[in-house]
C-alpha cells in the first residue's frame, strides 16, 4: 500500500508488526504492578492495551490487599464513593523502616506478588546464645512450655531458639498469619476500616494489625 507524503513522492506504509503488542504487554507486566494509583491511571489513558492491563491490575488489588502473602485474601469493599481501593503495601511480617525518598517500590497486582512464595521469616534478628523451650510438640498453657509459663505478657511466643516445630506449636499464633476472613470496608465517617467477614469467638486470635485505631466517640 502506498500513500503520498508532503513532498509528493510515494511513500510505502510499513506492515503492522505483531511484535509491538507483545512487547508492550511484556513491559506492562514488569512496570504496571509497581505504579501507584495516580500513575497507573495516567498510563492507562495512553492506549487501549494499557487501559485493559491497568484494569486487570486494579481488579487484582481490589480482590486481595495481602498481595498473595496470606492463604486467605482480604478484599476491598466500597459503597461510599468511586475509590476502588486504598493503596498501601501489605507485609505479613515485621519490617525495618525505610527511607521513602530512596525510590524503593514493591509489586502489587503482578506476577511478582507473594503468590506461591514461601512466607517471609517473621524474625528480623537472632539473639546469640538465646535459649527457648525444649518442647517436641504441642506448646500450650497445660504443656509445661517454659516460654508460656515464663511469659511476662500473654503475647510472648516461641521463637527461633525453641525446639518446637512451628506447624505443631500452639504458641506461635502471630507467625502463622490471619486466622479468620477479613475485609477492608470504606466507611463514611472513618474511611477505610478493617472488618471481620467471619464470626469471631471470645479470645480468638485474629491477626496482627499496625495502624490507627478510631472509636465512635
Amino acid at each position: 500500500m502506498e500513500k503520498r507524503c508532503r513532498t509528493g513522492r510515494p511513500e510505502r506504509e510499513e506492515p503492522h508488526s505483531s511484535e509491538a503488542p507483545e512487547n508492550l504487554l511484556e513491559c506492562a507486566q514488569l512496570i504496571f504492578p509497581y505504579l501507584q494509583p495516580p500513575d497507573l491511571a495516567s498510563v492507562s489513558s495512553t492506549c487501549r492495551s494499557c487501559h485493559r492491563f491497568a484494569d486487570d491490575i486494579t481488579s487484582v488489588r481490589v480482590s486481595d490487599a495481602t498481595r498473595g502473602f496470606e492463604n486467605t485474601a482480604i478484599p476491598f469493599t466500597n459503597a461510599v464513593d468511586s475509590q476502588p481501593y486504598a493503596y498501601f503495601l501489605y507485609t505479613p511480617v515485621q519490617t525495618l523502616p525505610t527511607d521513602t525518598s530512596s525510590g524503593v517500590a514493591q509489586c502489587w497486582g503482578g506476577p511478582d506478588d507473594g503468590r506461591g512464595q514461601a512466607r517471609p521469616d517473621p524474625f528480623l534478628f537472632r539473639v546469640e546464645g538465646a535459649r527457648g523451650c525444649d518442647c517436641s510438640r504441642g506448646c500450650g498453657e497445660s504443656s509445661g512450655c517454659t516460654c508460656w509459663e515464663s511469659a511476662v505478657f500473654p503475647s510472648q511466643e516461641c521463637g527461633p531458639s525453641c525446639s518446637c516445630l512451628s506447624s505443631d506449636c500452639g504458641n506461635r499464633l502471630t507467625q502463622k498469619g490471619i486466622s479468620v476472613r477479613l475485609k477492608i470496608v470504606k466507611d463514611k465517617r472513618k474511611g477505610w476500616s478493617l472488618c471481620a467477614a467471619d464470626l469471631i469467638t471470645k479470645g480468638m486470635f485474629i491477626c496482627e494489625y499496625a495502624g490507627i485505631f478510631f472509636h465512635r466517640q
